[in-house]
C-alpha cells in the first residue's frame, strides 16, 4: 500500500459508484459509510480490497487541519442524500458539501421520468 500527503483525496470504486475519503495528519483516511457513518480507518480498510486513486489534494492545509479537528469532535451519520462520503470530503476540503454523484443520479432519474412521460 502506498502512502499519501496529508488533505489528499481519494477514491476508490464501490459498486457503480466512487467511494471518497481524505488523508489525516496521522496517515488513516476520513471518510463515511452508512455502517458507521464519518470515522477514520486505515487506508487498506479504505480500500476494501480495491484500487485507490488519487481525485485531488485540499489547497489550505491549515484550514483543512482546523475543519477535521473541529468535525472529529462533531461526528455525523451517514444519509445518503445529505451526508454522503462526498458530501463530508468537499466540506473538510473547505467547499460547499455537495455529491456530484447524487446530482448525476438525480439529472439520470429526472431525464427517465420525462421521458416516460413523453412516450406516454
Amino acid at each position: 500500500m502506498y502512502s499519501y500527503a496529508i488533505g489528499t483525496i481519494l477514491i476508490r470504486p464501490k459498486g457503480p459508484l466512487t467511494h471518497v475519503g481524505v488523508v489525516t495528519e496521522s496517515g488513516t483516511v476520513f471518510h463515511n459509510t452508512p455502517e458507521r457513518g464519518e470515522h477514520e480507518s486505515s487506508l487498506e480498510e479504505f480500500a476494501a480490497g480495491g484500487p485507490v486513486t488519487v481525485r485531488s489534494r485540499v489547497t489550505d492545509l491549515p484550514a483543512f487541519l482546523h475543519r477535521l479537528r473541529q468535525r472529529r469532535f462533531n461526528l455525523r451519520p451517514y444519509d445518503a442524500f445529505s451526508n454522503n462520503c462526498e458530501h463530508t470530503v468537499t466540506a473538510l476540503a473547505g467547499e460547499e458539501p455537495s455529491s456530484p454523484q447524487l446530482q448525476g443520479w438525480g439529472l439520470l432519474a429526472g431525464m427517465a421520468v420525462f421521458a416516460a412521460v413523453l412516450t406516454r
